[in-house]
């Protein structure tokens, strides 16, 4: 079936295009047969139906009557004469042409045509006359049936030429993809980021994740001149007093301390007596001298625990956490690793497999997952216990909203600890309770806190809360990310092979239908398993297979064309 697009003036010919719509109607269809009056409804959009029209035809009949040339000179000046515009759309695009000559009517002599125009006077033409109408439709029915056939044909054999070089192209394309993403070009975009990120966030927001039930928040409000003067760690050796008598199993310190004051005694003390009482403490550190955590004298020797409390960021979001950070061969915990299984002694970071292996202090040996291990790079972190060059055992996580993590179930002050009377409190007994200092300078800006900040504990209790859970992030397979590549790429030419020489506009719809699928399952994969697919390889396999795809096609259609 052919569809055939009447091209006329309505000063020239128009009985004539009448009656030959009519009977090419009778040949082919009314479906296949588009005049302009009969063919636009009122109301809608007509110079957008024509231009839809024209992609949709096969066949352009121009219809040509004695005053044709006339009115084409008389119009010259007007920018926007339909008809002209419809005839140079047609030749332009590369449809079939078929100049109709109604009665004594010729073909136009190409000086006397505009520019766009001038291929019309090279095409022949069929002519239309009283005496042999049926004759002469019949002439032009066979025209366009032969043409369509040899159209048909030309199809098929551009169909099979694109099949042939099909299982080349695509494993070719996924190759080129993968050694793109191996030489980290992505990352160096930061497309790789970007998507991972998206990703990540929309996930977040399907899935309402709460903190672990085995974790407590508690905040300290900062006091400048408290924290100058040491009296700060007073507050710190009462903290840690009372919730060892309320029972807590674990007492982890979102700080660090870096130098001696006259109050280090009193909380030395503390964390003895919590240790006595059963009661692990831990602090933080974002130093390290000669291999070693910078902390104040006497603080390790009292068995407190120490962790890293740096964060690394990527596009300026404080995006991961660590299990271990390792340096020079020296394997140093994170805080938030130290939070969910206390004192941890680290041996080297093994690069060969998927897993850290953490010899526990007083604990069976046992595997903890992580999402990947990193060479920071430079500008991935503000803290000094976190290097360019360091390998990082890196933790991605799913984060909970600053409400949830707000929440006064979850978050407690410490002048609510403080005025507890109840011992032990059900509330803290074997719970693990992060303390965190609301200070204004370690605020940070997370993928679900675009329009605002929450504080790094906050941020670290999502990370302990990953840990205690069993909910950490990790990336697909390699030889899954390989195959998928394969699939997209393979999806993109099957497009370009589903019928190629019509339908471009849908195929390009159905292409970004595709991509915008594959990324929504990708949210939806990390949203329901916590594995993370890095869309971005697949969707630039699939965009380059489908251009390469059609760049094949359209130089060998040209080639068809000559």
């Amino acid at each position: 079936m052919s569809n055939i697009f009447l091209n006329y003036r309505r000063d020239d010919a128009w009985e004539a295009t009448q009656l030959l719509r009519a009977r090419l109607e009778q040949w082919f269809s009314p479906d296949a047969v588009f005049m302009d009056v009969a063919g636009i409804e009122g109301g809608e959009p007509w110079r957008r139906e024509l231009d839809r029209r024209l992609n949709w035809a096969d066949t352009v009949v121009v219809v040509i009557g004695d005053r044709w040339l006339d009115e084409l000179e008389r119009r010259l000046a007007q920018p926007e004469d339909w008809v002209r515009w419809e005839i140079a759309e047609a030749l332009r695009r590369g449809k079939r042409v078929i100049p109709l000559l109604v009665g004594a009517a010729g073909l136009p002599a190409a000086a006397r045509l505009p520019e766009p125009l001038k291929p019309l006077a090279e095409l022949q033409a069929i002519p239309l006359s009283n005496a042999r109408f049926e004759k002469d439709i019949e002439a032009l029915v066979e025209a366009i049936g032969r043409r369509r056939l040899v159209d048909q044909l030309r199809e098929a054999q551009l169909a099979r030429r694109l099949m042939r070089v099909a299982p080349v192209l695509v494993p070719a394309v996924t190759l080129a993809a993968f050694f793109l993403a191996s030489v980290s070009l992505f990352d160096l975009l930061r497309l790789d980021s970007l998507v991972a990120n998206a990703t990540m966030l929309l996930g977040d927001l399907v899935v309402d994740n709460r903190p672990s039930r085995q974790l407590v928040l508690v905040a300290k409000e900062h006091d400048e001149q408290r924290a100058l003067d040491g009296t700060a760690r007073a507050d710190n050796a009462a903290l840690i007093d009372a919730l060892s008598r309320l029972g807590a199993r674990r007492v982890v310190f979102d700080v660090f301390f870096r130098r001696s004051t006259p109050h280090d005694a009193v909380l030395l003390d503390a964390i003895r007596a919590a240790r006595e009482r059963g009661t692990d403490v831990a602090f933080g550190f974002n130093a390290i001298e000669a291999g070693r955590p910078v902390a104040f004298p006497g603080l390790v020797e009292t068995g407190a625990a120490l962790g890293s409390v740096c964060i690394a960021r990527r596009l300026g979001l404080a995006t991961l956490g660590f299990l271990a950070v390792e340096r020079d061969g020296v394997s140093l915990p994170a805080l938030p690793l130290v939070a969910a299984f206390g004192p941890v002694g680290i041996g080297q970071v093994r690069t060969d497999i998927a897993k850290i292996d953490l010899d526990l202090r007083a604990a069976t040996r046992r595997s903890i997952p992580y999402s990947h291990l990193e060479r920071i790079r430079e500008g991935r972190s503000e803290c000094p216990a976190l290097m360019e060059g360091d390998v990082g055992a890196a933790l991605l996580f799913p984060l909970s909203t600053r409400e949830r993590l707000r929440d006064g179930a979850f978050q407690k002050s410490a002048a609510q600890v403080l005025a507890r009377r109840v011992f032990p409190d059900p509330e803290f007994k074997e719970m693990i309770v992060l303390v965190g200092v609301r200070h204004p300078q370690d605020k940070v800006i997370t993928r679900l806190d675009a329009g605002g900040t929450r504080y790094g504990f906050e941020f670290h209790a999502d990370a302990v809360s990953a840990i205690l859970e069993g909910r950490t992030v990790t990336y697909l397979g390699l030889w899954a990310q390989w195959g998928l590549m394969l699939f997209l790429a393979a999806l993109a030419v099957a497009l370009r092979l589903w019928r190629p020489a019509r339908l471009a506009r849908l195929r390009i719809w159905l292409a970004v239908g595709a991509v915008l699928a594959y990324l929504g399952a990708a949210v939806l994969v990390y949203a329901r398993w916590l594995v993370l697919i890095n869309a971005v390889y697949q969707v630039v396999a699939f965009l380059v297979a489908y251009w390469a795809f059609g760049l094949l096609e359209r130089r060998w259609r040209h080639g068809q064309a000559q």
